[in-house]
């Protein structure tokens, strides 16, 4: 377990019963460079953020962490070992892929962090490991 104040910082976003897309016969998708893109969508659950607050690049996702968890925490993280941030943020990837639109078409994000493997679950990986390199490497 982390430090105290650390384990509540990340908000699960539950996924409303009917789910965030069309019913399958109201979407088309495509396939491509291992991730599928959705034509058609629609948010269903409130607590999702909307397209205008995804961010476009690395950068701007590091940015908007670290102000979501505010300094308290990013001090607490300098002092964390990888082993022991990985074990306090666990949900940490699946709130940046609801958050940051990665399941819901933020292509953007998704091709800037990893062009050659941008699949969610990948890209969210690598912003939660560039979050911690950021935090820890800087004074």
């Amino acid at each position: 377990m982390g430090p105290s104040g650390v384990e509540g910082f990340i908000k699960i976003m539950s996924i409303g019963k009917n789910g965030i897309l069309y019913p399958p016969d109201q979407r088309r998708s495509t396939n491509i460079a291992g991730f599928v893109l959705i034509e058609r969508y629609e948010i269903y659950d409130e607590g999702l953020s909307p397209r205008s607050e995804w961010p476009h690049n690395l950068k701007e996702a590091i940015i908007k962490l670290k102000k979501e968890i505010g300094e308290p925490t990013v001090s607490e993280i300098k002092q964390m070992s990888k082993k022991e941030f990985d074990a306090s943020f666990i949900s940490l990837g699946q709130y940046i892929r609801n958050q940051f639109g990665l399941w819901r078409g933020n292509k953007e994000l998704l091709l800037d962090v990893d062009s050659n493997n941008p699949e969610p679950d990948h890209v969210s990986g690598i912003i939660i490991d560039k979050l911690y390199e950021d935090i820890t490497t800087k004074n």
